[in-house]
């Protein structure tokens, strides 16, 4: 039965119109028009929109607080209105260091929302740690293919181009493929020097994740494999989804080996412990689980976005 929509709320309902009243009154000087643009510019979904709306209504003082207590669609809602001229309102900012970093997607002891660095600090990455070469005791500057730490002086590898020993795999697989074009898509999908480090380690011992087992790798080999295709290198295939077999860009990554048997049985993976989907094939196997009964058993634990959860498109 559908409810009346006179018993449905407005932040349901009309959502744009809500966000603009509640803006309104922090910001009375700043135009509608460009309230209700800065909202359709930062949630694009209904969904968001009333998410959005329902947590202005319930709680305005996010808009000027400053405090991390809202969700992150709040932080880049006030951005967007910064930009547009409002002067009340207040970005949020870290609750550790105090600084407006624009991603804040862990939470603090307090449930306050802090940003990266000050979480890696509560947990003790940037702690002092004893090199794996000269036994120097500093902040870890690398960490080698063991996941040692290694400080400024001792780098792994030292002397490798890690963008030729990509190149050479690849080569391995496409004999015709030209390397100074290989070069050039390399660089340009994989920009930090860890990041190529880190993936040259992972195709020398994976060689198969160019040639159709990316979904099973890093991010930065799923771009890179992805980047290859799509530029015609040969013999180099993009991750697919194990699920639905498209190739797709494939975020996803199921860890709980029980809700894998349960969701996948009659597609063939119910032994597969980790499992990595596409957006549309996780929402047809969390409909599936819901259909069965099995919603109360999956949480927040089971699934996870490689790398950092933003949602799903």
């Amino acid at each position: 039965m559908t409810a009346d929509s006179g018993d449905t709320p407005r932040c349901l309902s009309d959502p744009i119109a809500v966000i603009v009243e509640v803006v309104g009154r922090v910001e009375p000087l700043l135009d509608p028009v460009e309230i209700a643009a800065a909202a359709d510019s930062t949630v694009t979904s209904r969904t968001g929109r009333r998410k959005l709306a329902t947590t202005l209504e319930r709680e305005p003082s996010f808009l000027t607080s400053g405090r991390t207590e809202g969700p992150p669609i709040v932080d880049r809602f006030i951005r967007d209105l910064r930009k547009r001229g409002a002067t009340n309102v207040v970005v949020p900012c870290c609750a550790s260091c105090g600084k407006p970093a624009k991603r804040m997607s862990a939470h603090d002891g307090n449930g306050l929302r802090i940003c990266v660095t000050c979480y890696n600090r509560a947990n003790g990455v940037f702690a002092p740690r004893e090199c794996a070469i000269c036994s120097r005791i500093l902040i870890p500057r690398f960490y080698d293919r063991q996941g040692q730490p290694r400080c400024g002086r001792c780098p792994p590898d030292p002397g490798v181009d890690h963008v030729q020993v990509i190149c050479d795999l690849v080569l391995a697989v496409n004999p015709t493929a030209d390397r100074a074009r290989l070069e050039g898509l390399v660089l340009g999908v994989l920009r930090q020097a860890a990041q190529r480090r880190q993936t040259a380690w992972d195709l020398q011992d994976r060689p198969e994740l160019l040639t159709g087992a990316a979904a099973e790798g890093s991010q930065a080999v799923r771009r890179l494999t992805t980047a290859l295709s799509e530029h015609g290198i040969g013999g180099v295939l993009p991750p697919r989804c194990p699920v639905c077999k498209n190739v797709r860009a494939v975020k996803c990554l199921r860890e709980a080996r029980r809700v894998a048997c349960r969701a996948t049985k009659h597609r063939g993976l119910s032994n597969v412990s980790d499992v990595v989907l596409c957006s549309r094939s996780f929402r047809e196997l969390t409909t599936e689980m819901r259909c069965a009964g099995s919603a109360s058993r999956m949480n927040q634990s089971t699934w996870k976005c490689a790398p950092a959860a933003t949602g799903f498109p």
